[in-house]
């Protein structure tokens, strides 16, 4: 801005080259006298006190050369860079220490100016009537005035050049209006100005940048004999407010004379000597004029005034209450606003806070800006320019959360209420099926039963010596372990599907005794087909009532895996929305500065062993939302090693695993899953087995047809039969191994498997 200004003055330079020069009088033209005085406001930063300053200069400004009536149209009538210029004498000027404080009252800034004496002055005064070039006008410029040395967070820096400009056709209102007739310069004249508004070239963080006061009176022609009057007053007045002024003129025994223009804004409703009393009557700007006349001459001084009145504050509503937290937790940063009604609309006046350590106020003519700092209660006062009070005082209260958060996060703790009972109702309407209530129920006693027909199946194919069930196996190339072996008596079924490998051992032992070949034969063979035939049956309905068995048992898993794998969907959701519901409430009560409540908090379910407890929020702080991380899969518990068994072992059932080792809905799901599997492949193995069985009684009914016919197809047949049989029992073997395998694979107790599913129920319902 300061080069702004200096451009200015270079082009009213120029325009002072191309006009008309003037013939040089004998004489050196009298120069106006000037007395410049300043006084700003202080530095306007937060939490922060100093900066205000005042500078004062007074001196001779050279006259342009020529006839008077030439300088009305001058832009450099007036001006201390004109050739001629007397010495230009030195700027007093003072300054303030800026002192900054956080909201804990501790320094974080500080300036100092350093003054130097600077003759660095620059005065225009233009009288030429040109809105395009912003005049007439008064400039003032003081530059080098010293050093401003900041000290922030352990740094430090300086401004080198403190200087201040002032420019009333730009930046600064003048009062009266800078009108200097023909008159006045031929006749002379002692006039004083005042003028407002912003001071460029000021160092930031330095000084304050906004006048409080300032003033420049002009003295032409006239001696020190010569009138003059002070007039310093703040006539910036609220609606019916009256002020007394005075005034001081010399030399003395004058007469004052006070007037008010318009006179329906300012009244001057006494005046007694040097003194006036001023009544802000209608809102509006005016100004004050005093006259002093000694000896038939006069001095003059007029002050720039105004009348406001405040309408009202945010529309006339309360202020709601302003809150230092959003709804994520985080420092509210913008200012609230709120619309101020002034008449007139754009009338002066500053808002102010009692309490001005928990919020900051700022205000133009419409609006007002708070900026809240920490909680408590303050009153918020409208005054004038000149300090008095408009209007009567707003509350105002600074709290955690201002209504409109907290109705944000009720919103939000409704709405993941209201998810999370929906998903509790989706868990406890799976949980609560009858299907899954009966099949939950009835499951470990379809376990046992199915247990004990895999079980008898296996008996039927596999209860021969343990020695004659080696031998045959090795003579077929099968390696049985001992895993194999199974006590009868442990299981507490019989099976005689190996005994007819004795009658078929005869049978063919009949074929090679030539003397009685026939009789043997057909009475071995008879023997061996009745007794399979008898054993068929018997396996036929073992494998039906154990296919049949499993099938229950695979429905009823079904049940409960399909329940299972909604869980195990369902409960992540149900978890991280509690998390978030918690969340959500306990910054609502931090917000409200309650306790949470507890009575309306769905709870998670408990497990069987105690999870640890949600963290603590500390009540200094507020809760920050964050983003829930995924529950980690829970460790799997070792697997018990199965007891081998003995003959000291008591009575023993194998039923189908119960391998849950948490109650967990993914932990669940998974090993159901891994459980139909197992099963799936049973019940495909005992389909083989069906078919297996088929196609030897059907080799059965052909040996059967044989052996009634003739030596030759009996002897034709018998071959083809052992073949058949051996492959049969080869079948059948491995279908007992397979069933024992499955048995083995998946053996623990089945009332695990029940209990498990009743504390599923439990836990969601």
């Amino acid at each position: 801005m300061t080069i702004k200004a200096k451009g200015f003055y270079s082009a009213l330079l120029a325009l002072a080259a191309s006009a008309p020069i003037f013939v040089l009088a004998d004489d050196e033209p009298e120069p106006v006298y000037a007395d410049v005085q300043m006084e700003s406001l202080p530095y306007e930063g937060e939490n922060c006190e100093g900066g205000d300053w005042s500078l004062n200069w007074k001196g001779p400004v050279y006259v342009e050369n020529g006839p008077l009536a030439d300088l009305l149209i001058s832009y450099t009538a007036f001006d201390t860079s004109h050739p001629g210029q007397r010495a230009i004498p030195s700027v007093k000027f003072q300054s303030n220490k800026v002192t900054c404080r956080d909201n804990d009252g501790k320094v974080i800034m500080t300036a100092n100016v350093s003054q130097k004496n600077s003759n660095k002055v620059q005065l225009t005064v233009s009288l030429a009537q040109n809105a395009a070039y912003n005049t007439p006008a008064f400039i003032f410029s003081a530059d080098e005035m010293g050093i401003c040395r900041v000290s922030s967070a352990g740094t430090s820096f300086e401004y080198p050049n403190v200087m201040a400009s002032i420019h009333t056709g730009m930046l600064n209102a003048i009062s009266p209006a800078l009108d200097i007739t023909l008159e006045d310069l031929q006749k002379g004249f002692n006039k004083t100005y005042k003028f407002d508004g912003t001071v460029v070239g000021i160092a930031p963080m330095c000084m304050g940048s906004q006048l409080k006061t300032g003033s420049v009176s002009l003295r032409y022609k006239s001696g020190a004999e010569d009138p003059e009057v002070a007039f310093n007053a703040c006539l910036h007045l609220a609606k019916d407010e009256t002020r007394e002024v005075s005034a001081d003129g010399s030399p003395k025994n004058g007469n004052y004379q006070f007037t008010a223009n318009p006179t329906d804004v300012l009244a001057i409703t006494r005046q007694q000597n040097n003194s006036a009393t001023i009544q802000g009557k209608t809102p509006g700007k005016g100004e004050v004029t005093v006259d002093y006349t000694v000896k038939g001459k006069t001095a003059s001084a007029t002050i720039a005034g105004s009348v406001v009145e405040l309408v009202n504050i945010n529309n006339g509503a309360d202020i709601p209450k302003l809150g230092i937290y959003d709804a994520e937790g985080k420092k509210i940063q913008t200012f609230y606003s709120f619309p101020l009604n002034l008449n007139p609309v754009d009338g002066f006046v500053q808002m102010t806070l009692a309490n001005d350590t928990i919020a900051s106020v700022t205000n133009t003519a419409t609006s007002i800006q708070i900026q809240p700092v920490k909680t408590g209660k303050t009153l918020l006062q409208a005054k004038t320019l000149c300090g008095s009070d408009i209007g009567e005082p707003t509350a105002i209260e600074i709290v955690r959360c201002d209504d409109e958060v907290q109705e944000k996060l009720r919103i939000k703790k409704e709405e993941y209420k209201r998810r999370t009972d929906t998903i509790v109702k989706r868990i406890t309407g799976l949980t609560g099926d009858s299907e899954f209530q009966r099949a939950a129920t009835e499951i470990a006693d379809t376990t046992k039963d199915m247990a004990i027909k895999t079980g008898e199946s296996i008996i039927n194919t596999l209860s021969f010596g343990e020695a004659q069930q080696a031998k045959f196996a090795a003579s077929k190339g099968i390696h049985l372990s001992q895993q194999i072996v199974i006590n009868n008596q442990r299981l507490e079924v019989a099976g005689t599907l190996w005994d007819s490998y004795n009658a078929v051992g005869d049978a063919q032992t009949a074929f090679a005794n030539p003397d009685d070949m026939t009789a043997q034969a057909k009475f071995y063979i008879g023997t061996a087909v009745l007794v399979a035939q008898n054993q068929a049956i018997a396996l036929g309905k073992t494998y039906g009532e154990a296919y049949l068995a499993a099938e229950k048992f695979g429905k009823d898993l079904g049940i409960l895996a399909g329940v299972a794998d909604q869980l195990a969907e369902l409960e992540p959701q149900h978890s991280k929305l509690i998390k978030e519901y918690i969340q959500i409430s306990d910054r609502l009560a931090y917000c409200e500065k309650t306790p949470p409540p507890k009575e309306d908090q769905p709870l998670p379910p408990q497990p069987e062993e105690s999870e640890p407890p949600v963290e603590e929020i500390p009540p200094e702080e507020i809760p920050v939302t964050q983003e829930p991380e995924e529950e980690a899969e829970p460790e799997q518990e070792p697997e018990e090693e199965p007891t081998p068994p003995s003959e000291e072992t008591p009575k023993k059932t194998y039923g189908l695993a119960c391998r849950i080792q948490d109650l967990k809905a993914p932990g669940t799901a998974q090993k159901l899953r891994e459980l139909k599997q197992l099963h799936a492949a049973h019940l495909q193995s005992l389909n083989t087995a069906k078919t297996t069985l088929a196609t030897w009684q059907n080799a059965l009914e052909k040996m059967k047809v044989a052996n009634e016919g003739t030596d030759a197809q009996r002897a034709a047949a018998f071959p083809q039969f052992q073949q058949e049989y051996e492959q049969f029992l080869l079948k059948s073997a491995q279908q007992g191994f397979d069933s024992l395998e499955f048995l083995q694979e998946t053996e623990e107790c089945p009332d695990r498997l029940q209990i498990k599913m009743d504390q599923v129920r439990a836990r969601y319902n």
